[in-house]
Protein backbone atom coordinates (compact mmCIF):
# COMPACT_ATOMS: atom_id res chain seq x y z
CA UNK A 1 0.00 0.00 0.00
CA UNK A 2 2.83 2.46 0.53
CA UNK A 3 4.20 1.95 -2.87
CA UNK A 4 0.23 2.01 -4.04
CA UNK A 5 0.19 5.41 -2.66
CA UNK A 6 3.04 6.94 -3.72
CA UNK A 7 2.19 5.88 -7.22
CA UNK A 8 -1.16 7.97 -6.68
CA UNK A 9 0.57 10.83 -5.14
CA UNK A 10 2.92 10.64 -8.18
CA UNK A 11 -0.16 10.90 -10.34
CA UNK A 12 -1.35 13.86 -8.67
CA UNK A 13 1.77 15.60 -8.93
CA UNK A 14 2.01 15.70 -12.13
CA UNK A 15 -1.76 16.46 -12.92
CA UNK A 16 -1.33 19.57 -11.17
CA UNK A 17 1.71 20.46 -11.98
CA UNK A 18 1.26 20.21 -15.67
CA UNK A 19 -2.17 21.56 -15.33
CA UNK A 20 -0.44 24.57 -13.17
CA UNK A 21 2.47 25.81 -15.80
CA UNK A 22 -0.14 25.33 -18.81
CA UNK A 23 -2.65 27.38 -17.32
CA UNK A 24 -0.05 29.94 -16.37
CA UNK A 25 1.45 29.95 -19.87
CA UNK A 26 -2.54 30.96 -21.19
CA UNK A 27 -3.56 33.02 -18.84
CA UNK A 28 -6.20 34.62 -21.60
CA UNK A 29 -7.65 31.32 -22.25
CA UNK A 30 -7.84 30.30 -18.40
CA UNK A 31 -9.45 33.45 -18.21
CA UNK A 32 -12.13 32.90 -20.65
CA UNK A 33 -12.68 29.44 -19.48
CA UNK A 34 -13.76 30.90 -16.23
CA UNK A 35 -15.79 33.02 -17.54
CA UNK A 36 -17.98 30.52 -19.55
CA UNK A 37 -18.34 28.28 -16.37
CA UNK A 38 -20.01 31.17 -14.76
CA UNK A 39 -17.18 33.07 -12.80
CA UNK A 40 -18.49 36.61 -12.65
CA UNK A 41 -15.72 39.10 -15.72
CA UNK A 42 -14.73 41.11 -12.62
CA UNK A 43 -13.14 38.28 -10.69
CA UNK A 44 -11.84 36.08 -13.65
CA UNK A 45 -8.51 38.25 -14.18
CA UNK A 46 -7.45 37.39 -10.55
CA UNK A 47 -8.83 33.82 -10.28
CA UNK A 48 -6.83 32.86 -13.29
CA UNK A 49 -3.96 33.74 -11.96
CA UNK A 50 -5.26 32.08 -8.71
CA UNK A 51 -5.98 28.90 -9.74
CA UNK A 52 -3.16 27.94 -11.66
CA UNK A 53 -0.70 28.91 -8.71
CA UNK A 54 -2.77 27.06 -6.29
CA UNK A 55 -2.48 23.69 -8.60
CA UNK A 56 1.33 24.56 -8.83
CA UNK A 57 1.51 24.75 -4.74
CA UNK A 58 -0.75 21.60 -3.95
CA UNK A 59 1.80 20.01 -6.72
CA UNK A 60 4.85 21.42 -4.52
CA UNK A 61 2.86 20.26 -1.50
CA UNK A 62 2.50 16.26 -2.84
CA UNK A 63 6.59 16.06 -3.92
CA UNK A 64 7.60 15.56 -0.45
CA UNK A 65 6.80 13.08 2.21
CA UNK A 66 6.46 15.03 4.94
CA UNK A 67 3.71 17.79 3.12
CA UNK A 68 2.02 14.80 1.13
CA UNK A 69 -1.14 14.19 2.82
CA UNK A 70 -1.67 18.23 2.87
CA UNK A 71 -1.03 18.36 -0.82
CA UNK A 72 -3.88 15.22 -0.95
CA UNK A 73 -6.20 17.57 0.92
CA UNK A 74 -5.68 20.38 -1.37
CA UNK A 75 -5.77 18.33 -4.34
CA UNK A 76 -9.23 16.56 -3.00
CA UNK A 77 -10.51 20.27 -2.43
CA UNK A 78 -9.99 21.62 -5.85
CA UNK A 79 -11.42 18.48 -7.75
CA UNK A 80 -14.05 18.31 -5.81
CA UNK A 81 -14.46 22.15 -6.99
CA UNK A 82 -13.94 20.82 -10.41
CA UNK A 83 -16.45 18.35 -10.16
CA UNK A 84 -19.11 20.46 -8.86
CA UNK A 85 -18.35 23.16 -11.48
CA UNK A 86 -18.61 20.69 -14.33
CA UNK A 87 -21.72 18.93 -12.98
CA UNK A 88 -23.42 22.35 -12.41
CA UNK A 89 -23.04 23.04 -16.48
CA UNK A 90 -23.68 19.80 -17.84
CA UNK A 91 -27.05 20.36 -15.71
CA UNK A 92 -27.74 23.67 -17.49
CA UNK A 93 -27.12 22.36 -20.77
CA UNK A 94 -24.03 24.00 -21.28
CA UNK A 95 -20.68 22.06 -22.03
CA UNK A 96 -17.86 25.12 -22.44
CA UNK A 97 -14.00 24.26 -23.30
CA UNK A 98 -12.35 22.43 -20.25
CA UNK A 99 -9.08 23.99 -20.51
CA UNK A 100 -7.75 21.94 -17.83
CA UNK A 101 -3.97 21.50 -19.21
CA UNK A 102 -4.20 24.92 -20.76
CA UNK A 103 -3.62 24.54 -24.97
CA UNK A 104 -2.88 20.81 -24.67
CA UNK A 105 -6.02 19.74 -23.30
CA UNK A 106 -8.38 22.11 -24.49
CA UNK A 107 -11.85 20.09 -24.89
CA UNK A 108 -15.58 20.55 -24.31
CA UNK A 109 -16.69 19.14 -21.13
CA UNK A 110 -18.39 15.99 -20.71
CA UNK A 111 -18.84 12.53 -18.77
CA UNK A 112 -15.42 11.64 -19.56
CA UNK A 113 -14.38 14.54 -17.58
CA UNK A 114 -16.58 14.03 -14.34
CA UNK A 115 -15.13 10.08 -14.74
CA UNK A 116 -11.29 11.72 -14.55
CA UNK A 117 -11.81 13.93 -11.70
CA UNK A 118 -13.33 11.48 -10.05
CA UNK A 119 -10.70 8.61 -10.64
CA UNK A 120 -8.63 11.85 -9.24
CA UNK A 121 -10.32 12.17 -6.25
CA UNK A 122 -10.47 8.69 -5.24
CA UNK A 123 -6.35 8.48 -5.56
CA UNK A 124 -6.48 12.14 -3.37
CA UNK A 125 -8.70 10.05 -0.44
CA UNK A 126 -6.28 6.74 -0.44
CA UNK A 127 -2.84 8.77 -0.09
CA UNK A 128 -4.99 11.06 2.83
CA UNK A 129 -6.59 7.58 4.46
CA UNK A 130 -3.81 5.56 3.55
CA UNK A 131 -0.39 8.18 4.32
CA UNK A 132 1.62 9.65 1.43
CA UNK A 133 3.57 6.23 0.82
CA UNK A 134 7.48 5.98 -0.15
CA UNK A 135 9.33 9.03 -1.27
CA UNK A 136 9.98 8.94 -4.84
CA UNK A 137 13.62 7.86 -4.46
CA UNK A 138 12.30 4.52 -3.15
CA UNK A 139 9.79 4.84 -5.68
CA UNK A 140 11.81 4.84 -8.14
CA UNK A 141 13.82 1.96 -6.81
CA UNK A 142 11.24 -0.08 -6.28
CA UNK A 143 9.92 0.09 -9.87
CA UNK A 144 13.17 -1.08 -11.20
CA UNK A 145 13.05 -3.85 -9.06
CA UNK A 146 9.07 -5.10 -10.00
CA UNK A 147 8.28 -8.18 -9.30
CA UNK A 148 5.26 -8.36 -7.64
CA UNK A 149 1.88 -7.94 -9.19
CA UNK A 150 1.46 -4.25 -7.38
CA UNK A 151 5.17 -3.38 -8.36
CA UNK A 152 4.18 -4.11 -12.25
CA UNK A 153 0.98 -2.16 -12.10
CA UNK A 154 2.43 0.73 -10.56
CA UNK A 155 5.52 0.77 -13.40
CA UNK A 156 2.16 0.64 -15.96
CA UNK A 157 1.02 3.55 -14.80
CA UNK A 158 3.92 5.41 -14.70
CA UNK A 159 4.95 4.21 -18.18
CA UNK A 160 1.65 5.28 -19.20
CA UNK A 161 2.02 8.58 -17.49
CA UNK A 162 5.89 9.19 -19.36
CA UNK A 163 3.97 8.33 -22.79
CA UNK A 164 1.53 10.54 -22.37
CA UNK A 165 3.62 13.85 -21.40
CA UNK A 166 5.68 12.87 -24.38
CA UNK A 167 2.55 12.68 -26.72
CA UNK A 168 1.43 16.35 -25.30
CA UNK A 169 4.91 17.76 -26.40
CA UNK A 170 4.64 16.19 -30.26
CA UNK A 171 0.61 17.73 -30.03
CA UNK A 172 2.20 21.23 -28.89
CA UNK A 173 4.49 21.19 -31.76
CA UNK A 174 2.21 19.83 -33.77
CA UNK A 175 -0.23 22.66 -33.02
CA UNK A 176 2.58 25.50 -33.30
CA UNK A 177 3.37 24.34 -36.70
CA UNK A 178 0.04 24.21 -37.98
CA UNK A 179 -0.76 27.98 -36.66
CA UNK A 180 2.08 29.14 -38.26
CA UNK A 181 0.50 27.38 -41.81
CA UNK A 182 -2.80 28.78 -41.16
CA UNK A 183 -1.18 31.93 -40.82
CA UNK A 184 0.60 32.20 -44.17
CA UNK A 185 -2.70 30.78 -45.90
CA UNK A 186 -4.65 33.58 -44.15
CA UNK A 187 -1.88 36.10 -45.27
CA UNK A 188 -2.18 34.88 -48.54
CA UNK A 189 -5.91 34.89 -49.16
CA UNK A 190 -6.71 37.69 -46.93
CA UNK A 191 -8.16 36.97 -43.87
CA UNK A 192 -11.30 39.32 -44.84
CA UNK A 193 -12.06 37.81 -47.99
CA UNK A 194 -11.75 34.40 -46.60
CA UNK A 195 -13.95 35.00 -43.80
CA UNK A 196 -16.55 36.68 -46.26
CA UNK A 197 -16.50 33.31 -48.47
CA UNK A 198 -17.20 31.13 -45.15
CA UNK A 199 -20.21 33.06 -43.78
CA UNK A 200 -21.96 33.35 -46.86
CA UNK A 201 -23.27 29.56 -46.41
CA UNK A 202 -24.19 30.35 -42.76
CA UNK A 203 -27.86 30.92 -41.99
CA UNK A 204 -31.28 30.59 -44.04
CA UNK A 205 -31.74 31.58 -46.99
CA UNK A 206 -32.29 36.03 -47.94
CA UNK A 207 -35.52 36.71 -49.05
CA UNK A 208 -37.41 33.44 -47.46
CA UNK A 209 -39.67 34.17 -44.19
CA UNK A 210 -37.97 34.20 -41.23
CA UNK A 211 -39.36 32.21 -38.72
CA UNK A 212 -41.66 33.35 -36.38
CA UNK A 213 -40.93 32.60 -32.35
CA UNK A 214 -42.23 33.59 -29.09
CA UNK A 215 -40.15 34.34 -26.21
CA UNK A 216 -40.59 36.32 -23.17
CA UNK A 217 -38.10 39.21 -22.48
CA UNK A 218 -35.83 40.21 -19.43
CA UNK A 219 -38.77 42.23 -18.23
CA UNK A 220 -41.48 39.52 -18.30
CA UNK A 221 -43.13 40.62 -21.24
CA UNK A 222 -44.13 38.21 -24.27
CA UNK A 223 -42.19 39.22 -27.08
CA UNK A 224 -42.33 37.78 -30.61
CA UNK A 225 -41.18 38.39 -34.13
CA UNK A 226 -44.29 40.02 -34.75
CA UNK A 227 -43.86 42.41 -32.83
CA UNK A 228 -40.57 43.26 -32.90
CA UNK A 229 -41.53 44.02 -36.65
CA UNK A 230 -44.53 45.83 -36.07
CA UNK A 231 -42.88 49.17 -35.97
CA UNK A 232 -41.80 48.23 -39.47
CA UNK A 233 -38.36 48.84 -39.02
CA UNK A 234 -35.78 46.35 -39.84
CA UNK A 235 -34.53 44.36 -36.59
CA UNK A 236 -31.32 42.47 -35.79
CA UNK A 237 -31.17 39.41 -33.74
CA UNK A 238 -28.01 39.28 -32.05
CA UNK A 239 -27.96 35.49 -30.49
CA UNK A 240 -25.93 35.90 -26.90
CA UNK A 241 -25.03 33.79 -24.50
CA UNK A 242 -24.01 35.32 -20.52
CA UNK A 243 -21.22 32.42 -20.14
CA UNK A 244 -19.22 32.70 -23.77
CA UNK A 245 -16.42 35.34 -23.13
CA UNK A 246 -16.51 37.01 -26.85
CA UNK A 247 -20.07 37.75 -26.17
CA UNK A 248 -19.68 39.68 -22.76
CA UNK A 249 -16.67 41.35 -24.82
CA UNK A 250 -18.80 42.53 -27.92
CA UNK A 251 -21.74 43.33 -25.14
CA UNK A 252 -21.07 47.31 -24.41
CA UNK A 253 -20.49 47.99 -27.69
CA UNK A 254 -24.03 46.30 -28.80
CA UNK A 255 -25.70 48.16 -26.16
CA UNK A 256 -24.71 51.46 -28.03
CA UNK A 257 -26.48 50.15 -30.82
CA UNK A 258 -29.58 49.19 -29.08
CA UNK A 259 -29.55 52.85 -28.17
CA UNK A 260 -28.62 54.76 -30.58
CA UNK A 261 -30.52 52.62 -33.20
CA UNK A 262 -28.51 53.12 -36.53
CA UNK A 263 -30.60 53.55 -39.76
CA UNK A 264 -33.32 52.83 -37.24
CA UNK A 265 -32.21 49.31 -37.17
CA UNK A 266 -33.72 47.56 -33.59
CA UNK A 267 -30.71 45.05 -32.20
CA UNK A 268 -32.48 42.60 -30.23
CA UNK A 269 -31.00 40.53 -27.62
CA UNK A 270 -31.39 36.54 -27.94
CA UNK A 271 -30.27 35.42 -24.91
CA UNK A 272 -29.59 31.34 -23.42
CA UNK A 273 -28.85 30.82 -19.49
CA UNK A 274 -31.05 32.06 -16.42
CA UNK A 275 -32.70 35.76 -15.97
CA UNK A 276 -30.29 37.02 -12.73
CA UNK A 277 -27.44 35.51 -15.14
CA UNK A 278 -28.79 37.54 -18.47
CA UNK A 279 -29.26 40.60 -15.88
CA UNK A 280 -25.74 41.13 -14.53
CA UNK A 281 -24.10 40.71 -17.53
CA UNK A 282 -26.55 42.54 -19.88
CA UNK A 283 -26.80 45.34 -17.14
CA UNK A 284 -26.45 48.26 -20.33
CA UNK A 285 -29.31 46.76 -22.14
CA UNK A 286 -33.40 47.90 -21.76
CA UNK A 287 -34.74 44.82 -20.33
CA UNK A 288 -37.44 44.76 -23.07
CA UNK A 289 -34.67 44.45 -25.84
CA UNK A 290 -33.29 41.39 -24.22
CA UNK A 291 -35.43 38.20 -24.77
CA UNK A 292 -34.55 34.75 -23.43
CA UNK A 293 -34.96 31.39 -25.24
CA UNK A 294 -35.65 27.99 -23.24
CA UNK A 295 -33.21 26.17 -24.95
CA UNK A 296 -31.81 27.34 -28.02
CA UNK A 297 -34.71 26.70 -30.21
CA UNK A 298 -34.37 30.48 -31.62
CA UNK A 299 -30.95 30.54 -32.56
CA UNK A 300 -32.10 26.76 -34.37
CA UNK A 301 -34.63 27.77 -36.26
CA UNK A 302 -32.41 30.67 -37.83
CA UNK A 303 -29.42 29.05 -37.91
CA UNK A 304 -27.15 30.38 -35.60
CA UNK A 305 -25.36 27.88 -34.80
CA UNK A 306 -22.47 29.84 -32.21
CA UNK A 307 -22.43 32.71 -30.41
CA UNK A 308 -21.74 35.91 -30.72
CA UNK A 309 -23.71 35.58 -33.82
CA UNK A 310 -26.21 37.64 -36.12
CA UNK A 311 -28.74 38.01 -38.53
CA UNK A 312 -31.01 41.09 -39.79
CA UNK A 313 -34.52 40.69 -40.43
CA UNK A 314 -36.29 42.90 -42.84
CA UNK A 315 -39.39 45.18 -41.61
CA UNK A 316 -41.26 42.90 -43.54
CA UNK A 317 -40.33 39.84 -41.66
CA UNK A 318 -38.02 38.16 -44.04
CA UNK A 319 -34.32 37.43 -43.43
CA UNK A 320 -32.45 39.80 -45.05
CA UNK A 321 -28.42 38.53 -44.42
CA UNK A 322 -26.56 35.23 -43.89
CA UNK A 323 -25.81 34.84 -40.07
CA UNK A 324 -22.70 36.77 -39.15
CA UNK A 325 -20.57 34.64 -36.64
CA UNK A 326 -18.19 36.49 -34.33
CA UNK A 327 -17.61 39.96 -33.26
CA UNK A 328 -15.84 41.49 -36.62
CA UNK A 329 -18.66 39.64 -38.87
CA UNK A 330 -21.20 41.17 -36.67
CA UNK A 331 -20.01 45.01 -36.95
CA UNK A 332 -19.63 44.24 -40.52
CA UNK A 333 -22.87 43.79 -40.77
CA UNK A 334 -23.91 46.65 -38.93
CA UNK A 335 -22.03 48.85 -41.04
CA UNK A 336 -23.20 47.23 -43.91
CA UNK A 337 -27.44 47.45 -42.82
CA UNK A 338 -26.82 51.10 -41.88
CA UNK A 339 -25.01 51.74 -45.45
CA UNK A 340 -27.45 49.91 -47.19
CA UNK A 341 -30.56 52.21 -45.15
CA UNK A 342 -28.46 55.19 -45.76
CA UNK A 343 -28.29 55.56 -41.82
CA UNK A 344 -25.92 57.21 -39.43
CA UNK A 345 -22.23 56.95 -38.31
CA UNK A 346 -22.20 53.42 -36.14
CA UNK A 347 -20.40 53.71 -32.99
Amino acid sequence: MNMLSAVFRFVLLLTFGVAGINKLRDLAGTRRTLVEFGVPDRLSRSFALLLPITELLTAACLLPVATGKVGAVAALVLLLIFILGIGYNLAKGRKPDCNCFGQIGSAPIGRFTILRNVLLAAFALIVILRGPGLDFGSLALAVARASTPLGLAATGILLVLLVQLILNREIVQQQGRMLERLDRIETAIGSSAYKTAEQTALGLSVGSPAPEFSAEALNGEPTTLASLTASRSPVMLLFMNPQCGPCNALSNEAAEWAQLRPAGLEVVIVSEGTAEDNRAKLADFSPASVVLQKEREVADAYQAWGTPSAVLVAANGVIASAVAQGADAIRALLFEAVAANGGHHVP
